[in-house]
């Protein structure tokens, strides 16, 4: 039976800019505009806005109940509960702000405001938690965390505080990072011959070669069988009674 096997994949390359930039949830003055400023006075409702300090990517928030208010003063980002004389810029406990972004992005810092000893804020980012303490703080005087948290497109992070801790939350440096490239490796055969098809969702950023191995146990290893390649590439492969696999790899 003529017949052979191939490795189907999906190569995704992401990149991101050298540096990230500071999304600043607070206000800084009645004469600069703020991502913060734009989340003002939003409720359980939500809004979609632009971020003002990296065009292009946009946010989402919200509060964490129906009595709950963002509130942004020029010292920090916190939650207001109606009516109940709380301390309006950080969070206390039972509130909460649940935010996402409209593209992949890495968190390179978190900058508090008002964590003193002993205080504690926790972090949602999908189905993962963590209570972050004051010992935890990359810089307990100025109230900052060094992290390296990928969070993907439309994935909630929620922020809140339990206990007697209050905390509010000046900003988050991040780097937007977006797909470059795609690249997809299908097969189809016919009357004995098999095409091997290597598609591009746009243009790439390096050149791929494919590769053939007989069996994934051969010590032979992977041959190269194709000249470089950086745009979509279609091959007809003669079809054997033995097994075969093909891959593709940045060159």
């Amino acid at each position: 039976m003529s017949r052979i096997v191939w490795m189907g994949l999906t190569i995704a390359v992401m990149m991101g800019s050298a540096q990230g930039q500071m999304i600043l949830l607070e206000g800084v003055d009645t004469e600069t505009l703020t991502t913060g400023n734009l989340l003002d006075g939003v409720d359980h409702t939500g809004i979609s806005t632009q971020v003002v300090e990296i065009p292009g990517l946009e946010i989402s928030a919200r509060s964490g109940a129906p009595d709950q208010d963002i509130n942004v003063t020029v010292s920090s980002l916190g939650i207001t509960i109606f009516n109940s004389g709380d301390d309006t810029d950080a969070f206390d406990s039972g509130e909460k702000i649940i935010i996402s972004f409209d593209k992949d992005i890495r968190i390179n810092r978190l900058d508090f405001n008002q964590f003193t000893t002993g205080e504690s804020i926790t972090i949602s980012v999908g189905a993962e938690t963590l209570e972050i303490h004051d010992l935890a703080l990359s810089n307990r005087g100025s109230d900052y965390l060094d992290t390296n948290w990928v969070v993907s497109a439309h994935t909630e992070i929620e922020f809140y505080t339990t206990g007697t801790s209050t905390v509010g939350l000046d900003g988050m440096d991040v780097t937007v990072l977006e797909p470059i490239h795609e690249l997809t490796l299908s097969l189809a055969s016919s009357n004995g011959t098999a095409s091997v098809l290597a598609a591009f969702n746009m243009a790439a950023s390096t050149n791929y070669v494919l590769q053939y191995k007989g069996g994934l146990m051969d010590s032979n290893g992977w041959s190269t069988v194709s000249a470089p390649f950086s745009s979509n590439t279609i091959w007809s492969v003669e079809t054997t009674n033995h097994s075969g696999f093909y891959r593709v790899i940045a060159e």
